[in-house]
């Protein structure tokens, strides 16, 4: 999933929201159990989300 953004400016509201809603409806039919960033999947070529990704909310709002 790609967001739009940079790795210097926070994801909007929006974005979140919208996430969620994506990785909500993927989860209820598939079997997955884990988000990954780009930066670990391929650390040597990327970066994002970076530093302004909010973990801590996303990952809440993924447990609701």
């Amino acid at each position: 999933v790609e967001l739009e953004g940079t790795d210097d400016t926070p994801f909007s509201d929006a974005q979140y929201v919208s996430l969620c809603a994506l990785i909500h409806a993927l989860r209820a039919r598939l079997p997955l159990t884990d988000v990954a960033a780009h930066s670990d999947v391929a650390p040597a070529r990327k970066t994002d989300p970076g530093v302004h990704f909010d973990w801590p909310r996303f990952l809440a709002a993924l447990s609701k």
